[in-house]
């Protein structure tokens, strides 16, 4: 009976601790959304895995391309967004089909993605953000 009302005390405390922690991320998130000004986040990709990598290369693109007028629908496939990437600028063709395969890859493949694997994806990653700074809304 001892141990057992030791530990409900135990658990007790820390979904006490839970929950302060929870508050306390929220009161932040609610004063950053007061100051007007977002929170800083910033991404070490040397800390992600090569899969994560890949990833955000994807991702980012993505989210750069919206912004450029360019964004993808809900229900809209990689490989259809890609095909409207390309429409956009044709300059960037091989290197969007290089990011949009590298994605699905690290997205849906079950091979190990090495880190070595990730520096000519990088590469390319880099041309298509190249190309959409150049782009004009």
């Amino acid at each position: 009976r001892q141990w057992l009302r030791t530990a409900w005390r135990g658990a007790s405390n820390q979904v006490q601790d839970w929950q302060q922690a929870a508050r306390s991320r929220w009161q932040s998130k609610t004063k950053d959304k007061k100051s007007g000004q977002p929170p800083w986040r910033f991404i070490r990709l040397n800390a992600l895995t090569p899969r994560e990598q890949i990833r955000y290369f994807y991702l980012s693109t993505v989210k750069r391309a919206a912004n450029k007028g360019v964004p993808r629908q809900q229900a809209e496939t990689p490989l259809e967004f890609a095909q409207d990437l390309k429409e956009s600028w044709p300059e960037a063709e091989k290197d969007v089909d290089i990011l949009t395969d590298a994605f699905l890859q690290a997205r849906y493949g079950r091979s190990p993605i090495e880190k070595e694997d990730v520096n000519p994806i990088k590469k390319h990653w880099r041309q298509v953000k190249s190309n959409l700074r150049r782009r004009q809304q």
